[in-house]
């Protein structure tokens, strides 16, 4: 497996936020911004309408990111978002609120269990790795694609960023067959943004939300929205520079930007801007045993069973 998420950028911005071992920085993602090129210059497009094959059911929103319920009442997001116990999940027009909260092993995956039941059994899991590109859909939300983003250069190359929005968003892409690390063992499943009609990427809101594919006619959770390549600098690549604003990039070597490497060091950026997902398949069985555990709440007929059989046996301890 290779540690791409070092390779390929140096630095990310987490789409919800990128952490410190992948190399230097990250940034947070908001909603899905889509490439629309079929005008006289593209435009970054958000689609709100419902997500294919009922994916978009799974997926509320928390915390200015999303989450995707994996059963009626547990929510996987990602760590950066910070909810915790008190925080409000938000599905459907209804507020359900958190009562535990815990990260999943060494990963950005956080798992939240609500205390109260929503209206959705929750997606299954998707439990294979990789070993091929794969179709996936991305649901998350966000602001909308911004002005064009030029760059240290006179063509556009991409969308600046927008303020997030209260709009769930999806869009389409393909899965990278490569693996990605951050250094601490957890993995990603990252994918390209391309000048290619329908490519999309996250942008700042989209953390926490989910990246789902197809398993045999199934739609199933296969990542959890963390973070896309960011904090490109213009121009001479100046180490005392702060970065630029990031943005939604399609042609991040045409827009003469400059990046880190993993030695710190300002080199060219080149290539396509990738997001990234925290990765569910390594880490599917430790979610599922919790959802277990969290789920072995007696049933209320039961509970009253159970108070039924004590009172009797109590009763029967006072008459001998």
């Amino acid at each position: 497996m290779k540690s791409a998420l070092v390779a390929r950028m140096g630095r990310r911005v987490i789409t919800g936020a990128f952490v410190a071992a992948v190399a230097a920085a990250a940034v947070p993602a908001h909603a899905i911004v889509v490439y629309d090129g079929d005008g006289a210059s593209p435009v970054g497009i958000q689609n709100t309408s419902a997500a294919p094959n009922g994916v978009g059911s799974y997926v509320g929103s928390i915390n200015e990111g999303g989450g995707v319920l994996v059963a009626p009442d547990v929510v996987l997001t990602t760590l950066h978002l910070g909810a915790s116990v008190g925080s409000t999940f938000n599905y459907q027009g209804q507020g359900y609120s958190v009562d535990a909260a815990e990260q999943i092993g060494n990963t950005q995956i956080e798992l939240l269990h609500l205390s109260a039941p929503t209206g959705s059994t929750g997606v299954q899991l998707y439990t294979s790795n990789p070993g091929v590109a794969q179709s996936a859909i991305l649901v998350g939300y966000g602001g909308a694609a911004g002005s064009a983003f030029d760059g240290n250069s006179a063509t556009q190359h991409g969308f600046n960023w927008t303020t997030t929005s209260a709009a769930q968003s999806w869009g389409a892409t393909t899965t990278d067959a490569t693996l990605y690390s951050d250094g601490a063992g957890a993995t990603y499943l990252g994918y390209a943004f391309q000048p290619v009609d329908g490519s999309s990427i996250y942008t700042g809101g989209d953390s926490g939300g989910g990246m789902f594919v197809d398993d045999n006619g199934t739609w199933k959770l296969a990542g959890i929205a963390w973070s896309v390549d960011g904090y490109f600098t213009q121009g001479s690549g100046d180490p005392n520079r702060a970065p630029d604003a990031v943005a939604a990039i399609y042609d991040v070597a045409g827009a003469n930007l400059f990046t880190l490497d993993n030695n710190s060091q300002f080199v060219a950026a080149g290539g396509f801007q990738h997001g990234y997902a925290s990765q569910i398949a390594p880490d599917a069985a430790a979610i599922e045993g919790e959802i277990a555990r969290l789920s072995t709440v007696p049933e209320p007929a039961s509970v009253a069973v159970l108070g039924i059989g004590a009172a009797f046996l109590l009763g029967r301890r006072r008459r001998a």
